[in-house]
């Protein structure tokens, strides 16, 4: 086992040690077994692809698959953050 996570590129360790993070945390959330089952044949696929691109010598690429839903949503939140401050400002002139 230990020797087939070494032989993964950077993206896929990356992703698969997210994933592992993510598994012990909907454990304790009481998920179910189908959902574990879907959510582990998933991760292993997108895993399997996620070194096939590096393989094929696109690492960016790889890099970008796993690190873009973590910089969108470090966008949205910070957006969503903007507009309520854009908000609170706006009522807090309305009442003077």
């Amino acid at each position: 086992m230990t020797n087939m996570f070494n032989n993964l590129c950077n993206p896929a360790k990356l992703y698969a040690v997210l994933f592992v993070i993510t598994l012990i945390s909907s454990v304790f959330n009481g998920i179910s077994i189908m959902t574990l089952a879907i959510k582990l044949i998933f991760a292993i696929i997108w895993i399997v692809v996620l070194n096939y691109i590096c393989g094929s010598g696109f690492i960016w690429f790889s890099w970008l698959l796993v690190l873009l839903p973590f910089v969108l949503l470090i966008f949205g939140t910070l957006g969503l953050m903007k507009m309520v401050q854009s908000q609170q400002l706006l009522r807090s002139m309305q009442l003077k």
